[in-house]
């Protein structure tokens, strides 16, 4: 199913087979450096640390300041992510989680799927710094 749009083809239609991803620069400049999916949303690192999500924007999963509806293209993550290289990605039910460079962590999406410490709210539309020192992530 591409329900939500997270196959990031532009549009919600089911597919019987592959198609490419058309991705904005700077993730054609070089081969992405990681790559999440989940149920209704993906993610993709470009190698100059850059994060781009695209499907359901539910709770604000996206990190893209969207809380709902859903995004059929890939868009770019900003926020607390300015100036940070992402180098590592992770997806879940309604929650994503960044981790730059530098260790610190980042987290956006429904809070009662993660843990997202002392935020201000039931959700995060937009990339909040929860930690640092973190080795890795997900599959990263």
């Amino acid at each position: 199913l591409n329900l939500s749009g997270q196959l990031g083809l532009g549009h919600d239609s089911a597919l019987p087979s592959p198609a490419p991803v058309a991705l904005p620069p700077p993730f054609t400049a070089a081969p992405p450096i990681a790559l999440a999916a989940g149920a209704a949303m993906s993610a993709i690192v470009s190698a100059s640390g850059e994060l781009a999500t695209w499907g359901s924007a539910a709770y604000g999963a996206l990190g893209t300041g969207m809380e709902n509806g859903y995004m059929s293209v890939p868009a770019r993550v900003g926020g607390a992510l300015a100036g940070e290289r992402v180098v590592g990605v992770a997806v879940g039910g309604a929650h994503m989680v960044a981790r730059a460079e530098s260790g610190a962590v980042f987290s956006w999406g429904r809070s009662a799927s993660l843990g997202l410490g002392a935020l201000r709210s039931r959700f995060e539309s937009e990339p909040a710094a929860i930690g640092g020192g973190v080795a890795r992530i997900g599959v990263d």
